[in-house]
């Protein structure tokens, strides 16, 4: 038994989504709101074991509420933190390219915090 073969799997995660928001506080540096998006989601895997490789996609829909907070602490530039939950389903129906799991539902439910610079691009 080989003990020095390498298995490797790379999976990825991707979204668009269309965001609708509502901005209950605002002044010139605090901005908070709440959001709801909706959009397409796709997850691949692609990994193999020697000579045996395998690949694995779904698309589907996902959906997003949450809350935003931005703070500007320069007249344009600030920073924001985000806090949502997510929900997305995807389907291997009419994927040709899949070498596994033809006919399977693929479903990802989760919380994120996320965190960055923002730019206000018109000023109030």
């Amino acid at each position: 038994m080989d003990l020095k073969a390498e298995i490797i799997t790379k999976a990825t995660t991707s979204e668009v989504t269309i965001d609708c928001g509502y901005h209950f506080f605002v002044n010139k540096r605090l901005d908070i709101s709440v959001f709801t998006a909706m959009g397409a989601f796709s997850v691949v895997m692609k990994g193999g074991s020697g000579d045996a490789t395998y690949k694995y996609t779904a698309n589907g829909n996902i959906a997003r509420v949450g809350t935003r907070v931005r703070y500007y602490f320069f007249h344009r530039l600030g920073a924001f933190g985000m806090l949502s939950s997510y929900t997305s389903s995807g389907t291997t129906m009419g994927i040709k390219d899949n070498t596994v799991a033809n006919n399977y539902k693929t479903s990802i439910n989760g919380f994120t915090i996320e965190a960055g610079l923002c730019f206000r691009i018109l000023r109030k």
